[in-house]
């Protein structure tokens, strides 16, 4: 897994380095390869992130079925706080560049704006290549281990989990509703933000539903949370 997220992330800086050299030169390609850029970088990072929750959802999951030492998840705990955020910035920060991009093409931000965001937003790039291969190797390693103690199949019918091991399950309670509509509320206004300020087509009919969902989704959100916050207190 490291290694593949390696080698997109390398593709992903060439990509990025690409774009900068056809802003700087004014190609009118500038945009098209821009574009690609930020949804590749969004898709490497967010990927990376992805395949690490699932891993460790899994990890855990073996830890308290077969009862295997905790201090794994101490290890896996460790790479979470270092890996997850910076990761998820990194998956937000090209877009966010291409958007005020978008604006300083329309003038409603200088393009100063623009390349200074973006230019930053290549340095942190720059900068995760080797500390996302460093952190994801050591959560591959972490994978091993659980693999390595295992036992075998004969008996894993007999192995008693750990004590306080509760098997995962769906709970769509009013906390699972509330986080539900947020990440819903805020992935609402993407396609209507993405059209209009990177590629720059005129889709002001998107507007209004676009407001009137998002806001019904962060509402119902804060309410669900409410309800969790009243329920537990």
């Amino acid at each position: 897994m490291y290694l593949l997220i390696l080698g997109c992330n390398v593709w992903n800086l060439l990509l990025l380095v690409a774009s900068a050299w056809l802003g700087i030169a004014g190609s009118r390609h500038h945009v098209l390869i821009s574009l690609f850029a930020a949804v590749f970088g969004a898709l490497v990072h967010g990927g990376g992130v992805a395949l690490f929750l699932g891993g460790g959802k899994l990890v855990k999951e073996h830890v308290g079925r077969f009862n295997l030492p905790t201090s794994i998840l101490d290890r896996y705990n460790e790479v979470y706080k270092a890996f997850v955020t910076r990761a998820i910035l990194g998956a937000a920060s090209m877009p966010v560049a291409g958007v005020i991009g978008g604006l300083g093409g329309t003038g409603l931000l200088p393009r100063w704006v623009h390349w200074s965001v973006a230019s930053a937003g290549l340095a942190y790039n720059a900068w995760l290549v080797p500390y996302e291969y460093r952190w994801l190797k050591r959560f591959h390693q972490v994978v091993r281990e659980v693999d390595a103690r295992l036992p075998p199949p004969e008996a894993i019918p007999t192995t008693a989990p750990h004590p306080a091991y509760v098997p995962d399950a769906i709970v769509l309670d009013a906390r699972g509703r509330a986080r539900a509509l947020l990440y819903m509320g805020l992935t609402l206004p993407v396609p209507y933000l993405g059209y209009r300020f990177i590629v720059g087509l005129p889709v002001g009919w998107l507007l209004i539903p676009t407001v009137v969902l998002t806001a019904a989704c962060l509402g119902g959100s804060a309410r669900y949370y409410r309800k969790a916050r009243a329920a537990a207190g």
